[in-house]
């Protein structure tokens, strides 16, 4: 279609370079108009975040003692959050429009036979092609140790307080990757040609042509990957070796640790193209005798095409470890608070893929011919 209309528009030109010369046998009045649009974007975006971290909290008293011992609570406590974020992202909207309105009058007044018709010729292409590659990584690794084991060596009594370990841990990692790409193309033509009125016979009827021609190519590559590692150990070991008799207040260990992973990805490519085309051709009313009839051509072409490619990977890997292993060795009694060990682990995974492109495609053509 392209060759022939490049053939066309050739032909146009070099009919209407012909002049005027005399006040009979003159030929019509010619005009040609041309647009051609060309808009190209290339994008490519990437990101990559990672995270590491191995806290390591401990308590640890020792107490050597001949005689008594009396000490007060034992803790250890420990928070640790980590936390990767990666986003990429591509934006390339592409805007096109074209107008074009003409207007040729009919043969000159003063021809009164033979006389050629008016002649108009509009051409207008748009070409808009969009290429985006966007990808995102984003890892999480944690790996927190929290200790309490304190140890009492007496000869005599041990009264101690409580003993207990707490460990919040929380990791969390999220990739995100997208691309937006909306393309608009629109198109008006609008064309008046006059007739021969002032010519009696032999006259040129009018002639008219219009080709409107749009493309559009979208290309879209997306990836998301999210990966969390989580291995949190928490511990509780209070350790009492006594010639007498042993009291101790509760001993616990609690745990809480959380571990999270997100990966995003989606394309976004909506494409609307737009054409209207209007034609109004003039006869050859005052003609009597060897009049050409009016003519008029309209030819309007519209493609699209859309490839779009979106993948999304996310991965949570958790091994918690939460322990309460009191050791008490006494020659005398003893006696214990309560021992216990709570854990609370949560892991969640997410992936999300997605594609949208919306193509809406819309011809107008409107024709008059006398």
């Amino acid at each position: 279609m392209k060759r022939k209309l490049i053939a066309f528009v050739a032909t146009v030109a070099a009919a209407v370079t012909v002049p005027a010369v005399a006040s009979a046998e003159n030929g019509g009045a010619g005009a040609l108009q041309a647009s051609i649009q060309a808009a190209v974007a290339a994008q490519v975006s990437a990101a990559t975040s990672a995270v590491q971290q191995t806290p390591v909290n401990g308590n640890a008293p020792v107490t050597i003692s001949a005689g008594g011992v009396t000490a007060g609570p034992s803790s250890a406590n420990q928070n640790a959050e980590a936390k990767s974020h990666a986003d990429s992202s591509n934006s390339a909207p592409t805007n096109q429009s074209s107008g074009q309105s003409q207007s040729v009058a009919g043969a000159a007044a003063s021809c009164a036979y033979g006389c050629g018709g008016a002649g108009a010729a509009q051409s207008n292409g748009q070409d808009s092609k969009t290429g985006q590659v966007s990808a995102a990584d984003s890892s999480t690794e944690q790996t927190p140790v929290n200790g309490n084991a304190p140890v009492t060596i007496s000869g005599g009594d041990v009264t101690s307080g409580p003993s207990s370990a707490n460990q919040n841990a929380s990791a969390h990692s999220h990739a995100g990757s997208w691309n937006s790409a909306p393309t608009n193309q629109s198109s008006s033509q609008e064309q008046s040609v006059g007739g021969t009125d002032g010519c009696a016979g032999g006259c040129g009827g009018a002639g008219a042509a219009q080709a409107n021609d749009q493309s559009s190519y979208t290309s879209q590559a997306s990836a998301a990957k999210s990966a969390t590692k989580q291995t949190p150990v928490n511990g509780n070991a209070p350790v009492t070796i006594s010639a007498g008799g042993v009291t101790s207040g509760p001993s616990s260990a609690n745990q809480n640790v959380e571990a999270k992973s997100k990966a995003d990805s989606w394309n976004s490519a909506p494409t609307n193209q737009s054409s209207k085309q209007a034609q109004s051709v003039g006869g050859t009313g005052s003609c009597a005798a060897g009049c050409g009839g009016a003519g008029a051509a309209q030819l309007n072409a519209q493609k699209s095409a859309t490839g779009q490619m979106s993948a999304a990977s996310s991965s949570t890997e958790q091994t918690p470890v939460n322990g309460n292993a009191p050791v008490t060795i006494s020659a005398g009694g003893v006696t214990s608070g309560p021992s216990s060990a709570n854990q609370n682990a949560a892991a969640k995974s997410h992936a999300g893929s997605s594609n949208s492109a919306p193509t809406n495609q819309a011809g107008t053509q409107t024709q008059s011919s006398a």
